[in-house]
């Protein structure tokens, strides 16, 4: 009797610590050796084979940066150009990532208007535990010279395949503008997102607080009832970029996700177009969904630039009430 009763307590320790070793070991094998296999949109299979040896140098770098916990990401050779290893850094010091996949199965993407041969829909795990997905872009010798958010494959495949007066090239232009957008706010690129502006924008953004409102229970008793108030602000461009540079401060990591695009060009004027939108917004302090509109001018020799920037509330808004083209005046 007496053996058996020692043995219990022993043999618990056994599995809690294999447990825990168990444990351990499946954390580790979440940062992997990532593979990469491109399944098509580059016939020379010299470059693809280039292609896919540079991304999955990049990738493993990444994850080993990670696991490493280091402050800077380990890249050296001459595999990636000046300006990709100063965008990656940005991106790393405000957020550190690694992907989560063993293999990348992809197309090739050829952008007519950057020159670049472009690999999307690689996942990533951000230091926040937020997913997302990432494009890295490709010289024509296979350097490494771009990286950046991405938005979700089915998005992406279903603006680029949607029939409307919108050419092939200025929907590949609409769907990087918002997607490089999409990045600098992630990176608390305020210099980036200032110049992506109109001086004389129009920018609408809006608030979910909580307040208390008494409810009737049915038999006299008033009970308090906590529902959301969604408060709208109309603000110029300065006074946006002030606010957003406060909320770039208060928070250590921004994340926002884009998804239910919809292109539009105006009837009246070639170079105005319409994107509206469902984002996710996420950050320690506060969180909401919102339908987007944005209003945005091409320019030739420069980027777009944003005329109107609006956000209402998912919950609230109906679709006969998202705002569009007919709701703003251009002059």
């Amino acid at each position: 009797m007496n053996t058996l009763t020692l043995r219990f307590p022993i043999l618990k320790l056994i599995i809690a610590v294999f447990g825990s070793l168990l444990i351990s070991i499946a954390g580790l094998t979440q940062i992997t050796k990532v593979d990469v296999v491109l399944t098509g949109g580059v016939e020379d299979q010299a470059l693809k084979k280039k292609i896919e040896i540079n991304l999955e140098k990049l990738l493993n770098k990444i994850n080993t940066s990670y696991e490493a916990e280091s402050q800077k990401l380990n890249l050296s050779g001459n595999w990636f150009s000046d300006g990709f290893s100063k965008e990656i850094e940005e991106f790393w010091e405000h957020s550190h990532f690694y992907c989560k996949l063993h293999q990348i199965n992809e197309n090739v993407i050829f952008e007519n208007f950057t020159g670049y041969y472009t690999i999307r829909n690689i996942p990533i795990v951000l230091n926040s535990g937020d997913t997302t997905e990432v494009k890295v872009s490709f010289l024509n010798e296979g350097i490494i010279d771009g990286f950046s958010i991405a938005i979700g494959r089915v998005q992406y495949k279903n603006s680029m395949k949607y029939t409307c007066t919108i050419d092939l090239t200025r929907k590949e232009i609409i769907l990087n503008f918002m997607e490089n957008m999409k990045t600098a706010y992630i990176k608390k690129d305020i210099d980036f997102i200032e110049s992506i502006y109109s001086d004389k924008a129009l920018i609408i953004i809006g608030k979910k607080s909580k307040i208390q409102e008494a409810g009737n229970s049915g038999d006299g008793v008033r009970l308090s009832l906590s529902q959301e108030k969604i408060e709208y602000i109309e603000m110029t461009k300065a006074e946006y970029i002030e606010r957003l540079k406060g909320v770039f401060q208060r928070n250590s990591y921004i994340n926002l996700s884009f998804d239910s695009f919809q292109l539009l060009k105006h009837r009246k004027y070639d170079d105005f177009y319409g994107v509206t939108l469902r984002q996710r917004w996420n950050t320690p302090t506060y969180s909401d969904v919102g339908i987007m509109f944005f209003l945005i001018q091409f320019q030739e020799d420069s980027l777009p630039k944003i005329w109107v920037r609006t956000w209402q509330d998912e919950k609230s808004v109906k679709d006969s009430s998202v705002y569009g083209f007919a709701d703003f005046i251009i002059r």
